[in-house]
């Protein structure tokens, strides 16, 4: 997740977008437990997901992160780069 949040902010956050707002991914997240629950013994494997709430605190740690790198190798100031990830956070959270 790191890795494509600092290769391609905008790219990234349009397709975490989905996950809140496109009617299948978002009911699967929200339904995850009882669908597991179901079939659990039928695929191997099958295991919980991150939560809308779980999402958004790793995308929070991770942007937050990338900024405070991106300051610490630019004397405090954000590089292009930088500013573009920002800025696709505030538009993914608005």
């Amino acid at each position: 997740m790191n890795w494509f949040l600092e290769f391609d902010p905008e790219t990234f956050f349009k397709l975490m977008k989905q996950l809140f707002t496109e009617q299948e991914p978002y009911e699967y997240i929200v339904s995850q437990k009882a669908f597991i629950a179901m079939y659990r013994d039928q695929i191997n494997g099958l295991d919980e997901c991150m939560t809308h709430t779980q999402i958004i605190d790793a995308l929070q740690k991770a942007i937050v992160g990338f900024i405070e790198k991106d300051k610490d190798a630019n004397n405090g100031y954000l590089s292009a780069k930088g500013e573009c990830a920002l800025n696709s956070y505030i538009f993914f959270i608005a």
